[in-house]
């Protein structure tokens, strides 16, 4: 039993050390001049754009411009931009590590990248035109990384759950006008809560399994001491 308690220790303690020190590589190499800081950050982020919609998934980040053009981030590091019609137009897959948000201009996202500490202004062609190294303060993480509504005008833009307890993700992008009316710009509810129950089902079955094969090797081991 030791030798198992010493494996499981081994192995948390490497998980925690790759979360806590692995470094995004812009951590390590984003330094000098601003244009080098923005070839490496092209580098890093291996930014890539796309014109055919690829699959719906839950919200990771969003962000709506003054014309009514919003952008939705998602986990496995892609971006959908939508004009004021919920008209895909493109989308940008990028290279990553950690956390990140968006906020997006008339004709340019930023992407504020967590684990770097750089915000990265990219153009619809996907090249980078303007980065900095940033602090990410708490009106940072709030309003941009963490962001769950925005207010534009008499508009209101917010993220909505409605998935139950099977997933704490978001699955909606909702829109309130001046008159009250509510409109669900982007809804993958049926698929978040199918992705929840999955979710649920791989944390609860391995855990079901290593009870089972540590009661088993228990007894075993009892039924042999016994003999």
């Amino acid at each position: 039993m030791k030798n198992y308690k010493t494996l499981l220790i081994m192995f948390l303690l490497s998980a925690l050390f790759v979360i806590l020190f692995l470094p995004n590589s812009l951590t390590a190499s984003a330094t000098g001049s601003q244009d080098e800081l923005i070839g490496q950050i092209e580098g890093a982020l291996n930014i890539s754009v796309f014109y055919e919609k690829g699959a719906d998934r839950l919200i990771k980040c969003f962000d709506v411009n003054e014309t009514g053009w919003y952008a939705i981030g998602y986990k496995n590091n892609t971006i959908h931009v939508y004009d004021s019609l919920g008209n895909f137009q493109f989308g940008y897959r990028f290279d990553t590590v950690g956390t990140y948000g968006i906020s997006l201009k008339e004709n340019s996202i930023v992407i504020y990248l967590g684990r770097s500490n750089i915000a990265a202004e990219i153009d619809p062609t996907g090249k980078c035109v303007n980065a900095e190294r940033i602090y990410f303060s708490k009106d940072i993480v709030d309003n941009i990384i963490n962001r769950t509504k925005k207010q534009i005008g008499n508009t209101c833009y917010y993220l909505e759950r409605d998935i139950g307890i099977f997933n704490g993700d978001y699955s909606r992008l909702v829109k309130i006008d001046e008159t009250g009316t509510k409109t669900f710009l982007y809804d993958v509810t049926t698929q978040g809560y199918f992705s929840g129950v999955f979710h649920y089902f791989i944390l609860g079955i391995f855990p079901l399994a290593s009870i089972i094969l540590i009661t088993n090797k228990v007894k075993k081991e009892k039924r042999e001491s016994d003999g």
